[in-house]
């Protein structure tokens, strides 16, 4: 359940999931010094789906149409060392958190001191962190059991490959983007100070503008036939978060 204020948000404050969690939102410049590939990694994880882990899962003997988001964050997130996690969630060990049954009758993680995230807890830190990031869920089905070993073994072919390819950076290209985009406010060194969710909304919504622009110009040219267009599609206005 989506519980956080989207003003606020975009105007860079952390995200206060329940009394005693809270998830910092960086700032582009702690980001870069944190390491991108390394904060993306540690993103990935948080955010991640069954499907982006059939290989993984197929090793540990779990299918993966049979395990839930939840589930495999139970599985995983215990991996993540508290340096690594720092950035979004402070001193929160995930590494040292436990398993318990709670009053609900649901597995649940407990740190050492007290702080726990369920299943509730869990979506909304994913519902934040995907959205705030633009990060879409992917699900897939097999319809037999040969298709079924087919996505496995493309999926493991998949990250086979990632591990081998050098690394790209995410983040130049974007912000090369909008620092040479014309009305954009910041220059290559301002852009350190902004929110990381306003620059993914900057990102976004630069590419609506010109989107919108090239709409109109063509309406207003007759190259483009206005009947088959909707109106979000040139509301610059329109919600990107």
């Amino acid at each position: 359940m989506r519980n956080y204020d989207d003003l606020q948000i975009w105007a860079g404050a952390d995200y206060a999931v329940n009394d005693v969690l809270t998830i910092h939102q960086p700032k582009v410049g702690e980001v870069i010094d944190f390491g991108e590939r390394r904060y993306f990694g540690l993103i990935s994880v948080l955010t991640a789906t069954p499907t982006e882990y059939k290989a993984p899962l197929f090793d540990m003997g779990i299918d993966w149409e049979n395990i839930t988001d939840y589930d495999m964050f139970i599985l995983f997130s215990r991996s993540i060392p508290v340096d690594d996690s720092r950035i979004l969630l402070g001193n929160l060990d995930l590494s040292s958190m436990e398993p318990f049954v709670n009053g609900a009758g649901e597995v649940a993680l407990k740190s050492g001191d007290g702080v726990v995230i369920d299943k509730n807890i869990y979506y909304n830190i994913n519902s934040y962190i995907s959205k705030t990031h633009g990060i879409k869920k992917k699900r897939d089905v097999a319809g037999n059991a040969f298709t079924k070993r087919m996505l496995i073994k493309l999926n493991r072919e998949e990250l086979e490959m990632a591990k081998s390819k050098p690394y790209t950076s995410r983040m130049l290209p974007l912000i090369s983007a909008l620092v040479n985009s014309p009305g954009f406010k910041y220059n290559s060194h301002q852009v350190r100070d902004i929110g990381i969710v306003e620059f993914f909304d900057s990102v976004n919504r630069t590419q609506a503008i010109r989107h919108a622009n090239a709409i109109l110009n063509g309406m207003c040219t007759g190259m483009v036939d206005s009947s088959k267009i909707s109106e979000s599609s040139y509301n610059i206005f329109k919600d990107l978060i």
